[in-house]
């Protein structure tokens, strides 16, 4: 599924949110300066939700094409 890539994650008293951000398996050093190519960038958020309740997971494509891996 090429899972390579980062997560950057930020929590709040309100929501819980991260931001994924999937390249291709990396088999060398990109010389671009902007890291190389993007197989796809996601966000995914959690509004804080009540005791009892199940949390509601938004999940969003911001670009390119996640396919299987959501």
């Amino acid at each position: 599924m090429s899972g390579h890539g980062y997560a950057i994650v930020s929590a709040t008293s309100n929501a819980f949110e991260s931001e994924f951000v999937c390249i291709p398996r990396p088999l060398e050093r990109s010389q671009q300066p902007d890291g190389g190519p993007l197989r796809y960038r996601s966000k995914q958020r959690a509004n804080l939700w009540a005791k009892g309740e199940a949390p509601k997971l938004e999940v969003k494509v911001v670009e390119g094409e996640a396919k299987f891996s959501l």
